[in-house]
């Protein structure tokens, strides 16, 4: 079964490579709305807002050292607010060759 990681690749990289450019280190959050995914980047300095304690020290640890020309931080909320971060994950392509599609160019 494919996850919204997997079907999203590509959309993913371009967040993760446009915010990463734009704003430094951070991660993407893939945030389960009703039948939607609302998706965005969260520089590291803004954690604090959308995190706990104890989640921001291993967030922290993983923007710190992920590769940003290559890897990607995925983290998943769940509807109910469960939070699934996984360790930096690949994408195909690699970030910096990732594209928008046309009707989803960021603001």
């Amino acid at each position: 079964m494919e996850t919204a990681i997997d079907a999203n690749q590509e959309i993913l990289g371009a967040i993760a490579w446009e915010g990463y450019k734009k704003k430094g280190r951070g991660l993407v959050l893939i945030e389960q709305k009703q039948n939607t995914l609302k998706l965005r980047y969260l520089v590291r300095s803004a954690f604090r807002k959308q995190f706990s304690s104890s989640e921001i020290e291993t967030l922290n640890e993983l923007a710190e050292h992920y590769d940003p020309e290559t890897q990607i931080i995925p983290c998943l909320i769940l509807r109910r607010g469960d939070i699934f971060t996984s360790s930096p994950t690949t994408t195909e392509p690699a970030p910096p060759n990732c594209h928008f599609p046309s009707e989803a160019q960021p603001d």
